[in-house]
């Protein structure tokens, strides 16, 4: 999939908020697979492209893989 956010108009402009913002947010799906800045043709630093994992593709395992913070019981 292709996000294109952007990247403004000036040359000394600040850094891309939106795609700062973005990779940030990415990162929080456990259906993104991988991200990566468009080659020049697709956008360059103004689009973003985004790799899914398949539907019925097991997600990794990783430290936080429960992002919702919940999953706990108490017991008592």
């Amino acid at each position: 999939m292709l996000i294109v956010h952007g990247r403004g108009q000036a040359i000394d402009s600040p850094p891309n908020v939106l795609r700062s913002y973005l990779a940030k947010w990415l990162t929080q799906f456990l259906e993104v697979q991988a991200f990566v800045s468009a080659q020049p043709a697709d956008g360059g630093l103004g689009a973003t492209w985004v790799l899914l994992r398949r539907a019925n593709a097991p997600a990794p395992i990783t430290a936080n893989a429960n992002r919702s913070g919940g999953g706990k019981e108490e017991v008592g």
